[in-house]
């Protein structure tokens, strides 16, 4: 049990309880614009999206290198 709770573990969920948030924002911004659309120019929505999702990728990837991965142990 004294393994379960260090900071790389603790850090870890963090970073997927983040990527799972912000991966939830880049799919609702991306709904948003699909629908309704904006009143503005649309110039930076596409590249807005896929850095949401790229960055929501980095987090998990972060998230479970520090649960899972060679510094966890």
């Amino acid at each position: 049990m004294g393994t379960l709770l260090t900071a790389q573990n603790i850090f870890g969920v963090i970073f997927i309880v983040i990527a799972l948030v912000q991966f939830y924002f880049a799919r609702n911004y991306a709904r948003t614009i699909k629908q309704q659309g904006t009143t503005g120019p649309q110039t930076f929505a596409p590249m807005t999206t896929w850095l949401n999702y790229v960055s929501s990728i980095i987090f998990l990837v972060i998230g479970l290198s520090l649960i899972f991965g060679s510094l966890s142990h």
